[in-house]
């Protein structure tokens, strides 16, 4: 119906990629795309922390979306990704094999928090328990 779209605002969406963005001296945001397999399905949670202990900042993605329209089908093709990043502020993705990370579910919220003077995270999924893994 025509006279329904009339006064709708129609907004458009140019890039719809998982990225980060760079504070270049506090003046001017750089724009970088993460790495493919940060890409391949959506992300709802992001926690960045030295998980390697090198002295560079590290990202651990998560989300997946599989309760959809069937139309549109699931979007579910990450087990939670780890990327180990560098002195060039670049991402490295790491294989669940090599991370001992494998996260299935539609993960919604990760959290880093204390237990027992141990250093933790919690990860919150969609319809499951709460799962946390103690970091070594």
């Amino acid at each position: 119906n025509e006279s329904a779209m009339e006064n709708t605002k129609i907004l458009e969406v140019n890039n719809l990629a998982s990225l980060q963005l760079n504070n270049l001296n506090g003046v001017k945001f750089e724009i970088d795309t993460l790495p493919f397999m940060a890409q391949l399905s959506p992300v709802y949670s992001i926690i960045s922390d030295d998980f390697n202990n090198d002295g560079f900042i590290d990202i651990l993605l998560g989300g997946n979306l599989s309760e959809i329209k069937p139309e549109f089908g699931p979007s579910k093709a990450s087990y939670s990704s780890l990327f180990l990043g560098n002195k060039y502020n670049k991402f490295q993705y790491i294989n669940s094999d090599e991370s001992g990370l494998f996260i299935d579910g539609d993960l919604r919220d990760i959290s880093k928090i204390k237990i027992n003077k141990k250093e933790s995270y919690i990860f919150a999924l969609n319809n499951s328990k709460l799962k946390i893994l103690e970091r070594e």
